[in-house]
């Protein structure tokens, strides 16, 4: 049960680091929202998980590592890039008001924050014992990093002006190169 209680925290990284960047920059995920996500994640996580043993023969793991870890260094590159392109405008020099994300935002969302847990169940759910804990675990971690961090974020960006939208890009392009050095 350990190993896959300690494979389950390391890919909800991604969870929370998107929770967090959503925070950072104002933008407050409904409980209802954070659900939803949880339930769509819980779902590509667990489908390869049950497929992984018929997956791993036609799969190279490194391919799906360099696939993974381009995703989530484009994302944070994408975050970066729009932090820069907003800190020259004179709208953003004025306080941004907090915003609720649609639904369909926090859903399209969930692809790319679930890629490191599909491919994780593509590769390693053939090896894992203790499924079923492992996808209650899942999902009950991916709902608190989803949330948590971001109403943790939210209050802290009330409370100062500094800009640090920057840094979960920052996190992404960290372990999407960790994912693409085997890390």
């Amino acid at each position: 049960m350990a190993t896959i209680s300690i494979l389950i925290l390391a890919v909800s990284l991604d969870a929370l680091s998107f929770g967090l960047a959503q925070g950072i920059k104002k933008n407050s995920i409904n409980p209802f929202y954070a659900l939803c996500m949880t339930i769509v994640s819980t779902v590509l996580f667990a489908v390869p998980l049950y497929l992984s043993s018929i997956v791993i023969k036609y799969l190279d793991e490194n391919i799906c590592c360099y696939i993974n870890g381009s995703v989530l260094i484009g994302l944070g590159v994408l975050y970066i890039i729009t932090f820069i392109v907003n800190s020259f405008k004179k709208e953003e020099l004025k306080a941004t008001p907090k915003t609720n994300l649609s639904l369909g935002y926090c859903l399209i969302s969930t692809l790319p924050i679930s890629l490191d847990a599909i491919f994780t169940g593509f590769l390693s759910g053939y090896t894992l014992s203790y499924i079923a804990y492992g996808i209650v675990f899942y999902f009950i971690v991916t709902f608190l990093a989803i949330y948590i961090p971001n109403k943790i974020a939210l209050k802290m960006s009330g409370k100062n002006n500094l800009k640090i939208e920057w840094l979960s890009g920052t996190i992404f392009i960290i372990l999407g190169l960790l994912k693409l050095f085997g890390i």
